[in-house]
């Protein structure tokens, strides 16, 4: 049954990367696939009881269903619908309480993962691989964020990660986390801000691929209280760097322009009954590895859990975000994310995030980039999901021949073909305003987001 599933999840994205006319795919990928969550891992995984702190952002697949209470699908009561033990069979998962018994195009509806992660360490061991295509638009560059190599097939994640995680619930207790990955992506999410060589910032692999090791952390966990010390994600932003926790394939501008990829330092927090959660830490800047290159910033915020649908978060970073050089002997700054999360029932999805940086750049000027991202997303079913995603973006420091002033548009879908697949098409308008040198621009992608 495993051979056949990744047999299965390896056909879907072959007809993806298939229909793309004269392309090949030049790096070798391990793919087999997991189902994507609409909501935020950051923001709703916590907010529901886990354990989780700023930095788990990565999927885990799911555990392998239960035996049927009852032999067949005596779940399902033949009226193409899901009787009262919804979920309990294989052949009738959630989809089927939505749109009838198991929407799905291949398999069972039930995600697989190579490793059963059922040792006695709690140790978790998984992996996604994410191929994708996009147009190079009418500036010939894609959207010149993280889709900056076009008209190519190409591996943007090759992902693997280690994980136990702290559990606080019964006293005192310890967790650790690693993630590599490799492909175009990777010089992106290299410690980029830190001293040249630093960490991983050296390990660019030719042209536009390279190697990347974004977290590498230990935990404690005591109670309500976790803390983490090492390298991790951001605490900023509401997209995320790991693909399959995205509804889209391409970013907005501040996730890319704006917000810090990782940190390295100490981030805990403490939740404060079921509605409040404060965040506190320090690092030492942004996207930096462990030798310091002038940063020394706190990072915290707090998490409100509103209503059982509504959930709103500040978080912040203050100080000296690093990036030093003879240019900029003084990177102080503050930076902020609002943002504010809605589930509307069990199928819509509403976000709205502002960002604001002020920051010192060059030669003591300070600039203000502001930016307000919108996000719809609706959920046919377990299968189908359609999205769609507004963003306005300022940076007056970039000035003619930059980005500077402009606003975007994406609209796409989701579609699972099989429980551990999920193609992203998408439809994205750049409208550039006069200031900038940049034309509008519209561009087509897809990815095929494998995880196991």
């Amino acid at each position: 049954m495993r051979t056949s599933s990744i047999a299965i999840a390896l056909l879907s994205c072959a007809l993806v990367a298939g229909s793309t006319h004269g392309q090949t795919l030049k790096h070798p990928q391990s793919i087999q696939p997991v189902s994507l969550n609409y909501d935020n891992y950051y923001y709703y995984h916590h907010a529901e009881g886990e354990e989780t702190s700023p930095s788990d952002e990565a999927p885990q697949p799911e555990p392998e269903a239960k035996a049927a209470k009852s032999a067949g699908n005596s779940c399902c009561n033949g009226s193409n619908s899901c009787g009262t033990t919804c979920g309990d069979c294989r052949a009738c998962g959630n989809c089927g309480c939505v749109r009838g018994c198991n929407c799905f195009l291949f398999g069972d509806g039930v995600p697989f993962s190579v490793f059963r992660n059922d040792n006695c360490l709690g140790l978790e061991i998984g992996f996604w691989s994410q191929v994708g295509y996009h147009t190079q638009g009418t500036n010939g560059f894609g959207d010149g964020l993280t889709n900056d190599y076009p008209n190519r097939v190409q591996l943007h994640q090759q992902w693997t990660y280690l994980e136990r995680k702290a559990n606080g619930d019964c006293g005192l207790d310890w967790g650790v986390r690693a993630d590599l990955m490799y492909g175009t992506d990777g010089q992106d999410f290299q410690a980029f801000g830190g001293r040249p060589n630093d960490w991983d910032n050296s390990w660019d692999h030719g042209g536009a691929y390279g190697w990347a090791l974004p977290q590498v952390y230990a935990e404690l966990a005591f109670g309500d209280l976790s803390v983490k010390m090492g390298k991790f994600f951001r605490v900023l932003g509401y997209e995320q760097l790991p693909s399959p926790n995205n509804f889209f394939y391409s970013h907005a501008f501040s996730f890319y322009l704006s917000e810090p990829f990782t940190h390295s330092g100490v981030i805990a927090d403490y939740a404060l009954g079921d509605c409040v959660t404060v965040v506190g830490g320090w690092s030492l800047g942004f996207d930096t590895g462990f030798s310091r290159n002038g940063g020394d910033c706190f990072l915290g915020g707090l998490k409100l859990q509103l209503t059982d649908n509504l959930l709103f978060s500040y978080m912040t970073a203050i100080g000296d975000f690093g990036f030093e050089d003879r240019f900029n002997s003084d990177a102080n700054g503050y930076a902020h994310t609002l943002l504010m999360t809605y589930n509307l029932g069990e199928r819509w999805t509403f976000a709205v995030q502002s960002d604001l940086v002020d920051n010192d750049v060059l030669l003591g000027s300070t600039t203000n980039v502001l930016s307000v991202s919108e996000y719809v997303m609706y959920k046919l079913n377990d299968c189908w999901g359609v999205g769609g995603r507004f963003e306005w973006y300022k940076n007056p420091a970039l000035g003619a021949g930059a980005a500077g002033e402009v606003s975007s548009m994406t609209a796409g879908l989701n579609w699972r073909p099989h429980a551990n697949v999920v193609l992203r098409p998408e439809v994205r308008w750049d409208d550039y305003h006069s200031a900038s040198l940049w034309r509008d621009s519209t561009l087509f992608g897809i990815d095929c987001i494998v995880t196991y």
